[in-house]
């Protein structure tokens, strides 16, 4: 399974084998760059699966980096505070956005989450008539989770009991209509934006089933986006036995 069809369709096993094979101790050092504590993650496989205690904040501040172009940018409650004679007495001076992806990491991130709606958990957002929209479902026993942004705006829509128990909703269920009812509202009017696409990021016909390069004639090819020292080397094999899925070779350059 692809990466791209595994989050987009909330596949967690394969979200938990990558986790897996990058090692939890990276993990855990690559996502306090997003503004996570690393204290409120687990450290173990079911990071995953989303068991670490966040608050909506702190994931619409690490969500809002992929609509910033790679950056992290703090939030801030009170932008200036003025007083009885509109005499200005405090104003934030916003710092400078710390960078946390690269720009081909940060495009291929968003077309995956883009696909979140195009084809995957999130599709009850295609009512809205965008193209410009990504974002990710979330569901777990206490919570139920969309987060959703184009480039001008992240929106994090979080059902829950500050009790802390479980409200066994699903994200796409509880959470996703809110972010649609909302996001129609402040969205209107505005035009669509657009996600720069780094000159190395190269477009490829790979095979569905097994991330190989595509043969020449394969009617079922589809395109993928790929850095230059990820694409695959092999051509896809000619489809074989009943599922007519073909084999893959252990040689083969997965696709992420």
């Amino acid at each position: 399974t692809r990466l791209r069809v595994a989050l987009a369709k909330s596949r967690n096993v394969v979200s938990i084998r990558l986790l897996q094979a990058i090692g939890i101790p990276y993990a855990i050092d690559y996502v306090t760059r997003f503004g996570f504590n690393p204290n409120q993650l687990p450290h173990n496989l079911s990071m995953a699966l989303g068991t670490g205690d966040v608050t909506p904040l702190q994931l619409a501040n690490a969500y809002a980096v992929f609509a910033n172009g790679g950056s992290r940018v703090n939030p801030y409650l009170i932008d200036h505070v003025t007083d009885g004679n509109g005499k200005l007495i405090f104003a934030y001076h916003a710092p400078t956005p710390i960078p946390v992806l690269s720009p081909d990491t940060e495009f291929l991130m968003v077309t995956v989450l883009q696909a979140v709606i195009d084809e995957g958990t999130g599709a009850k957002a295609l009512r809205l008539g965008r193209s410009d929209l990504a974002g990710k479902t979330g569901s777990t026993d206490m919570d139920a989770w969309f987060n959703g942004f184009n480039r001008n705006l992240m929106t994090s829509v979080w059902v829950g009991y500050d009790q802390h128990k479980p409200v066994h909703e699903y994200g796409s269920q509880a959470a996703l209509p809110i972010w649609i009812d909302y996001m129609s509202q402040v969205l209107t009017g505005t035009p669509e934006t657009s996600f720069p696409h780094p000159a190395d990021i190269i477009t490829a016909k790979i095979d569905p089933a097994t991330g190989l390069l595509a043969r020449p004639d394969q009617p079922d090819a589809i395109s993928e986006y790929f850095t230059e020292n990820s694409l695959p080397e092999q051509v896809a094999p000619v489809a074989s036995g009943p599922a007519g899925l073909g084999t893959s070779s252990d040689s083969g350059q997965p696709i992420f």
